[in-house]
């Protein structure tokens, strides 16, 4: 397996940038502000949006990470990585559990492009991801009622 492009992974909780009256944009800005994040993937996930806010909201990610170097990846909306040239797209563990789902989102995206995957206790690792983000370690504020 080859190496990752980055380092550090930073996943994007919009609820918990509300908490503190700033969007994820500004978020991700503050903590890119004088880096030189050639080693960092910024992994925007926002459950809630509708696609179109993904997308806008995405775009101006993709702009913003361009500056510092950062990659960007996207949760679960592989044709947003594809079209907007992103580095690659992060699915849901819902996938690892029919067959074919991760094999299909690795032939829609781009040579070269990155495929994650969320895994839990239990699952099988696809050969087609290049990376897998293993959860819950510990109980997930964002999720109270997750007993995993």
């Amino acid at each position: 397996m080859a190496a990752l492009p980055f380092r550090v992974l930073l996943i994007t909780d919009a609820a918990a940038c509300a908490t503190r009256c700033r969007g994820v944009i500004d978020t991700v800005a503050r903590a890119l502000d004088g880096l030189d994040a050639r080693q960092v993937a910024v992994l925007f996930r926002d459950k809630a949006a509708s696609p179109e806010k993904n997308l806008r909201a995405v775009a101006a990610l993709r702009s913003l990470c361009a500056r510092s170097g950062a990659l960007v990846l996207i949760h679960t909306h592989v044709f947003m990585a594809t079209s907007l040239g992103l580095a690659g797209a992060h699915l849901t563990s819902d996938a690892l559990r029919f067959p074919g789902d991760v094999a299909l989102a690795r032939s829609l995206l781009a040579r070269g492009a990155l495929l994650g995957v969320s895994a839990h206790a239990g699952d099988a690792l696809p050969a087609e991801a290049d990376y897998a983000l293993l959860a819950p370690v510990f109980p997930p504020t964002s999720k109270p009622a997750d007993r995993r």
